[in-house]
């Protein structure tokens, strides 16, 4: 059975178990770093938000042996638990007073993200983009984000520029961020911590090679800490010395000091395997690694050849 034979069944099934009065919709939702999945909303009369529960994985469960029944009972009882029975008043998100002390940023892959940024507001930063979005959690609406998109500034009437500056100015105030030993991380959280880097993958040097993980007090798109030169200066005072910035995932970096024993090539041959073996595709956030000077308040990408980017210096962000 091929993938779409595989999604027409299911919806017949999925019908037939949530009757004719349910109303469902299979569509497509492009995620971070170019990811496309197959997304299905189902409401009944009365409401007029859904949950979107993704399809593509429930398509490998199939090839691995579970029934479209199996599948179609699992997808019934997500709507259910996560379903939104009180209609939300679209009204409210298109005032900004409402919403703009809320309105987040994190940072996403600029080059793997071009066709999804030219519909996002963002701002350049290295080979990075700083995007806003509004956090949703509350009862009604359980946990996400709603990705604000510029047809949001036409509503809002703002400019991209005002909201990604409100957007970094909530981030600072509403996240700490959290500067912790690699080696104590591990050793708590065994097998826990997916994008960060194992023990046995650190390389090996004639000393152990300090590392730390540098997110937010949330560990939730953490890695945005890294556009505050404040977060920057207080880690380099932390270290006493200058350091690389290792992009672990879109929810951390790893913080190395730059010494001469530590190899940049070698340090970002590491980060490329460990993006290709063990992050997930849509959490990647650069095969680059970063360098922070303290004397200058510097943050610059470690290129082998200059001419491969043209942002090689980050504006400094207090």
């Amino acid at each position: 059975m091929d993938y779409q034979e595989f999604i027409e069944k299911l919806r017949e099934q999925l019908q037939k178990k949530m009757g004719e009065e349910t109303y469902m919709k299979i569509h497509k939702v492009q995620k971070n770093n170019g990811i496309c999945l197959d997304g299905i909303s189902i409401w009944r009369e009365g409401e007029n938000v859904s949950p979107t529960i993704y399809l593509n994985h429930f398509y490998e469960n199939c090839q691995e042996g579970r029934t479209i029944e199996e599948i179609a009972q699992q997808i019934k009882e997500l709507y259910e638990r996560y379903r939104i029975e009180r209609p939300i008043d679209p009204a409210f998100y298109c005032d900004f007073t409402n919403i703009w002390r809320h309105v987040s940023c994190k940072i996403i892959n600029y080059e793997r993200n071009r066709e999804l940024l030219k519909d996002i507001p963002h701002r350049r930063y290295l080979d990075l983009a700083i995007v806003a979005y509004y956090p949703v959690s509350d009862g009604a609406m359980g946990e996400g984000m709603i990705l604000i998109r510029n047809n949001h500034l036409k509503f809002w009437d703002i400019t991209a520029e005002e909201l990604i500056h409100i957007a970094k100015e909530n981030t600072r105030e509403k996240f700490s961020y959290e500067l912790l030993d690699m080696i104590d991380l591990l050793q708590n959280y065994p097998g826990e911590e997916e994008g960060i880097l194992s023990v046995e993958e650190i390389p090996e040097t004639e000393e152990a090679m300090p590392m730390y993980v540098l997110t937010n007090c949330e560990k939730n798109l953490g890695a945005v800490c890294i556009i505050y030169d404040s977060i920057l200066n207080h880690v380099g005072e932390e270290l006493e010395e200058d350091y690389y910035i290792l992009p672990s995932s879109i929810h951390e970096c790893i913080i190395i000091p730059k010494r001469e024993e530590f190899d940049a090539e070698e340090i970002k041959f590491m980060v490329r395997e460990i993006n290709e073996t063990q992050v997930q595709p849509e959490e990647v956030l650069s095969d680059q690694i970063y360098q922070y000077e303290r004397k200058y308040h510097r943050l610059s990408m470690v290129l082998e050849n200059e001419e491969e980017y043209p942002f090689l210096e980050a504006e400094i962000m207090i």
